[in-house]
């Protein structure tokens, strides 16, 4: 699907009861509208996705700090762990800006097209699901 000239992979759509049920005939703005709120998310989304992985590695640190490992290891790895704080420090901060912009956004699109996409009727499949079998 192209999007506003660059190309987007949605990994999912965000919960909206306008889009009726499985089967149902949407209006492709309806479509555009959850897929554009979805894009507004992102940053959010990989922003948390990053802090939760630096959060992992300093677990991962802190066992093997844990271990008994050599002096000369243990050192490099506690070493290592401050540098590790200090960025999921900086990626904290990244998730509170990042969240404010995407909500940002996410209101924006909402308050500009969410009454218009809210009016849009769905539309019955002139498909049988319960007779397909």
């Amino acid at each position: 699907y192209h999007n506003h000239h660059h190309l987007f992979i949605m990994t999912c759509i965000p919960a909206d009861p306008t889009l009726g049920s499985m089967g149902d005939i949407v209006h492709q703005e309806k479509i555009d509208y959850v897929q554009d709120i979805a894009q507004a998310e992102l940053p959010q989304i990989r922003a948390m996705e990053h802090l939760e992985q630096l959060v992992q590695l300093e677990a991962m640190f802190q066992e093997m700090i844990k271990m008994n490992v050599d002096e000369e290891y243990r050192s490099k790895l506690q070493s290592e762990q401050t540098k590790l704080k200090r960025e999921i420090a900086r990626a904290t901060l990244d998730v509170g800006n990042a969240a404010i912009a995407s909500q940002r956004a996410v209101y924006q699109i909402r308050a500009t097209r969410g009454r218009t996409i809210e009016n849009l009727s769905v539309h019955v499949s002139p498909i049988d699901w319960t007779a397909s079998g």
